[in-house]
């Protein structure tokens, strides 16, 4: 039996047919083609791979978490049934591209690079890579860290308090003042040479992050307060940048604001 009706879709004149499914087997099979309510498309939710269409890298550790989010998507891929016949070559495939990539990671001085950024420091480790890889490098930033560390320079004794005193402006004022102040110095300074060296490096990486624009300058306006951390700023300059072109650029605004740390000091010893 065949009709003739208007599609409310689109307002077409269509064909309408009335079969036996048992009989017209045929027919049966080229409807299911367009079942709009059981379709045979599918859809698979896999992590976004680039932000927007064919950007260039700006940097080395944007290629490194690009084939990073490129392995997360094919071991999604490699656990869906729906690829079971390609199911061994990924895995296979995958392998021999993770033994690459460490290759990238491994390096000592990308990872020194997140830690010395303080927008950065281990957030994006800690979040994006594997917590095996994340710990080892943790632990190997630390011996790292040990082996440029210079240890802070030992006071002189002194006769009646153990320590050199500090030098005492006028305006700092009334009686009494020098001799609280040297009293905390000197506490100060035997805190400072009890403490072990990786509690400067353990504060660093446990304060919060910071939003900065100039990472090279702001490591050397922290010179007095980070100073094993500036030796590892070289791993910085020397493993991704021209330190010479970059000490350059910004050697003028640093010495300015040097210059005037010490001509306050010296306003105030007078």
């Amino acid at each position: 039996m065949v009709l003739d009706g208007k599609r409310r879709s689109d307002g077409l004149i269509v064909c309408i047919k009335r079969i036996n499914p048992k009989e017209a087997t045929d027919e049966v099979k080229i409807a299911s083609f367009r079942d709009l309510i059981s379709p045979k498309v599918e859809y698979i939710i896999m992590p976004s791979l680039r932000p927007y269409a064919n950007p260039e890298f700006g940097a080395v550790g944007e290629v490194v978490d690009f084939v990073t989010q490129m392995i997360e998507s094919w071991e999604n891929m490699a656990d869906l049934q729906h690829f079971y016949e390609v199911k061994d070559a990924l895995r296979k495939g995958l392998a021999n591209l993770e033994k690459w990539y460490r290759k990238v990671t491994d390096v000592d001085a990308y990872f020194i690079c997140l830690v010395l950024d303080p927008n950065i420091k281990t957030a994006y480790t800690e979040d994006k890579w594997k917590p095996e890889f994340h710990k080892a490098d943790i632990k190997h930033l630390g011996e790292v860290f040990d082996s440029y560390y210079i240890p802070p320079t030992k006071v002189l004794p002194n006769n009646n308090h153990g320590v050199v005193p500090r030098v005492v402006g006028k305006a700092e004022g009334q009686y009494g003042y020098a001799w609280m102040q040297n009293a905390v110095w000197a506490r100060i300074e035997s805190e400072r040479g009890q403490s072990s060296p990786r509690d400067e490096l353990t504060c660093y990486l446990e304060s919060p992050l910071k939003k900065v624009d100039d990472v090279i300058r702001y490591w050397g306006l922290h010179i007095k307060t980070f100073e094993a951390l500036q030796l590892l700023k070289s791993a910085y300059r020397n493993g991704h940048i021209d330190a010479s072109s970059e000490a350059q650029k910004h050697f003028d605004s640093v010495m300015e604001d040097a210059a005037m740390d010490d001509l306050s000091d010296t306003l105030i010893e007078k």
